[in-house]
Protein backbone atom coordinates (compact mmCIF):
# COMPACT_ATOMS: atom_id res chain seq x y z
CA UNK A 1 0.00 0.00 0.00
CA UNK A 2 1.58 3.53 0.05
CA UNK A 3 1.35 6.06 2.25
CA UNK A 4 2.52 9.76 1.56
CA UNK A 5 4.17 11.49 4.98
CA UNK A 6 4.09 15.09 4.31
CA UNK A 7 7.48 16.71 3.37
CA UNK A 8 9.94 17.58 5.71
CA UNK A 9 9.38 14.38 7.84
CA UNK A 10 10.48 11.10 8.01
CA UNK A 11 7.71 8.85 8.82
CA UNK A 12 7.60 7.72 12.43
CA UNK A 13 8.49 11.73 12.91
CA UNK A 14 6.10 13.68 14.58
CA UNK A 15 5.72 16.63 12.32
CA UNK A 16 2.61 18.13 12.87
CA UNK A 17 1.94 20.72 15.71
CA UNK A 18 -0.71 20.22 18.12
CA UNK A 19 -4.10 21.30 17.08
CA UNK A 20 -7.23 19.58 15.63
CA UNK A 21 -7.29 17.49 12.31
CA UNK A 22 -9.93 15.38 10.55
CA UNK A 23 -9.07 12.00 9.13
CA UNK A 24 -11.53 10.58 6.17
CA UNK A 25 -11.46 6.97 4.92
CA UNK A 26 -13.23 4.62 2.93
CA UNK A 27 -12.93 1.40 1.24
CA UNK A 28 -14.78 -0.43 -1.13
CA UNK A 29 -14.76 -3.86 -3.12
CA UNK A 30 -16.19 -4.35 -6.46
CA UNK A 31 -18.67 -7.58 -5.30
CA UNK A 32 -18.86 -8.96 -2.06
CA UNK A 33 -16.09 -10.60 -1.42
CA UNK A 34 -14.31 -9.21 -4.36
CA UNK A 35 -11.15 -7.41 -5.44
CA UNK A 36 -11.00 -3.92 -2.93
CA UNK A 37 -9.03 -1.26 -2.09
CA UNK A 38 -9.53 1.40 0.76
CA UNK A 39 -8.34 5.44 1.18
CA UNK A 40 -7.20 7.82 3.84
CA UNK A 41 -6.85 11.57 4.26
CA UNK A 42 -5.80 13.47 7.14
CA UNK A 43 -5.94 17.28 7.05
CA UNK A 44 -5.48 19.71 9.64
CA UNK A 45 -9.15 21.07 10.78
CA UNK A 46 -12.13 20.23 12.13
CA UNK A 47 -14.17 18.74 8.73
CA UNK A 48 -13.22 20.88 6.29
CA UNK A 49 -12.05 19.26 3.94
CA UNK A 50 -9.89 21.99 2.44
CA UNK A 51 -8.00 21.97 5.13
CA UNK A 52 -4.11 21.48 4.90
CA UNK A 53 -3.11 18.24 3.76
CA UNK A 54 -1.23 16.39 5.93
CA UNK A 55 -0.91 12.99 4.27
CA UNK A 56 -2.95 10.95 2.00
CA UNK A 57 -2.97 6.65 1.92
CA UNK A 58 -4.32 4.31 -0.15
CA UNK A 59 -3.95 0.76 -1.38
CA UNK A 60 -5.53 -2.31 -3.63
CA UNK A 61 -6.00 -5.27 -1.19
CA UNK A 62 -6.80 -7.88 -3.17
CA UNK A 63 -9.91 -10.12 -2.48
CA UNK A 64 -11.74 -8.79 0.36
CA UNK A 65 -15.27 -7.73 2.09
CA UNK A 66 -16.98 -3.95 1.77
CA UNK A 67 -16.41 -4.13 5.38
CA UNK A 68 -12.91 -5.34 5.56
CA UNK A 69 -11.90 -2.42 3.01
CA UNK A 70 -13.81 -0.14 5.15
CA UNK A 71 -12.03 -1.17 8.30
CA UNK A 72 -8.35 -1.24 6.42
CA UNK A 73 -9.03 2.34 5.57
CA UNK A 74 -9.91 3.29 8.96
CA UNK A 75 -6.51 1.19 10.77
CA UNK A 76 -4.18 2.60 8.11
CA UNK A 77 -5.29 6.14 8.68
CA UNK A 78 -5.25 5.84 12.24
CA UNK A 79 -1.98 4.41 12.40
CA UNK A 80 -0.32 7.41 10.23
CA UNK A 81 -1.89 9.79 12.54
CA UNK A 82 0.01 8.10 15.51
CA UNK A 83 2.72 8.84 13.58
CA UNK A 84 2.38 12.50 12.81
CA UNK A 85 0.26 13.78 15.38
CA UNK A 86 1.84 15.32 18.54
CA UNK A 87 0.20 14.79 21.87
CA UNK A 88 -2.44 17.32 22.41
CA UNK A 89 -3.95 16.61 19.00
CA UNK A 90 -7.63 16.29 18.45
CA UNK A 91 -8.56 13.85 15.49
CA UNK A 92 -12.07 13.60 14.49
CA UNK A 93 -12.96 10.58 12.11
CA UNK A 94 -14.53 10.45 9.33
CA UNK A 95 -16.26 7.73 7.01
CA UNK A 96 -19.39 6.58 5.43
CA UNK A 97 -18.87 2.85 7.17
CA UNK A 98 -21.25 3.02 10.22
CA UNK A 99 -20.50 -0.72 10.97
CA UNK A 100 -16.85 0.53 11.12
CA UNK A 101 -17.56 3.77 12.96
CA UNK A 102 -19.93 2.29 15.86
CA UNK A 103 -17.57 -1.07 16.31
CA UNK A 104 -14.48 1.22 16.81
CA UNK A 105 -16.51 3.93 19.18
CA UNK A 106 -17.92 0.65 20.99
CA UNK A 107 -21.51 1.02 20.21
CA UNK A 108 -21.74 -2.13 18.59
CA UNK A 109 -20.23 -5.30 18.72
CA UNK A 110 -18.59 -7.68 16.18
CA UNK A 111 -20.06 -10.73 14.94
CA UNK A 112 -17.63 -11.20 12.81
CA UNK A 113 -14.06 -12.11 14.64
CA UNK A 114 -11.69 -10.41 11.58
CA UNK A 115 -13.95 -7.05 12.58
CA UNK A 116 -13.41 -7.36 17.01
CA UNK A 117 -11.19 -4.57 18.05
CA UNK A 118 -9.69 -4.95 21.09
Amino acid sequence: YALEPPAGGAEGEEVEPPGDYTLWFDGASRSNPGPAAWGSVLRAGTGDPSGRLCFSGHGFMGEATNNEAEYTGLIRGLEMSGRLLVRGSRLLVRGDSKLALSQVAGRWQARDPRMATT
